[in-house]
C-alpha cells in the first residue's frame, strides 16, 4: 500500500429497530454505486487475491459478495445475519481504531456476521475529520485513521 493513502472501513449492519432485508440490500447497492462513481474523486482502491482494484472497476466484485450474502443471510427472532463466511473469511482485520490500515482484500465477512464489512483505501488528502468523504444518505457507518494516526467514525 501506498504511504500516500488510508483506510476505510465501510459497515452495512444487519441489526437494528425495524432493519428489512430489502434495507441491507439497497444500502449494499448504494455503496457499490458510490464507490464506483467517487472513485475518480477520491481514489478508492480495493484488494482481492492480491491484487489492487480500482474502485471504478470493483463492480463484479461487489456484485459477487452481496450475491453471497443474499444467498446465505439468515433471520431468527427477527434478526438477520450471516452463519458462515465462506470464501469471505479473514483474520486480516486491521484496528483502525489503533492506527493498522494495512489488509490483504477488502471484502469480508465473519461467521454469524451481523454485518458486512468493505475495507478500501482512499487517498491521504481524505483522512481528516474536516474532508472527510461528505455524507449521501447511504445510511452506511465508516472508519477511518487520519494522517496522524487518529482514529474517527462517520457515516455516508
Amino acid at each position: 500500500m501506498d504511504y500516500d493513502r488510508t483506510t476505510v472501513k465501510f459497515n452495512v449492519l444487519f441489526l437494528g429497530d425495524n432493519v428489512k432485508l430489502q434495507d441491507i440490500f439497497t444500502r449494499l447497492e448504494k455503496l457499490k454505486i458510490y464507490i464506483k462513481e467517487k472513485s475518480d474523486t477520491y481514489g478508492f482502491k480495493l484488494f482481492h487475491n492480491d491484487e489492487e482494484i480500482d474502485g471504478s472497476e470493483s463492480e463484479s466484485l461487489f456484485n459477487e459478495y452481496i450475491e453471497y450474502i443474499r444467498s446465505n443471510i439468515v433471520q431468527e427472532d427477527g434478526e438477520y445475519f450471516i452463519e458462515s463466511a465462506g470464501p469471505y473469511a479473514t483474520s486480516d482485520w486491521p484496528d483502525l481504531e489503533q492506527g493498522e490500515m494495512e489488509y490483504q482484500k477488502s471484502f469480508k465477512l465473519e461467521d454469524y456476521a451481523e454485518y458486512a464489512t468493505i475495507y478500501v483505501t482512499i487517498r491521504d488528502f481524505y483522512a481528516s475529520e474536516l474532508e472527510k468523504l461528505q455524507n449521501q444518505n447511504i445510511g452506511v457507518s465508516c472508519e477511518m485513521v487520519d494522517t496522524d494516526g487518529d482514529w474517527y467514525e462517520f457515516e455516508i
